[in-house]
């Protein structure tokens, strides 16, 4: 399952992870959830750490909107 490997990466990995199991790019991504496009890509570069709640939420949206 994606998803829970999404849950199980290393939080500098996670937000790529998450990213990845919607076969989406950092600009569809963002748009389509409406997280600026620099912060995504700071803490998917590991710049910037992402809240871990925000990392718990998106994981269940992206599974509720790209899960089977």
């Amino acid at each position: 399952n994606v998803f829970i490997s999404g849950l199980l990466a290393s939080s500098e990995t996670r937000p790529a992870a998450i990213r990845g199991a919607t076969g989406l790019n950092k600009k569809e991504f963002t748009a389509r959830y409406k997280i600026p496009y620099r912060t995504w890509q700071n803490w998917e570069l590991g710049i910037a750490p992402c809240p871990e709640y925000i990392l718990l939420l998106l994981d269940r949206a992206v599974q509720a909107d790209f899960g089977e």
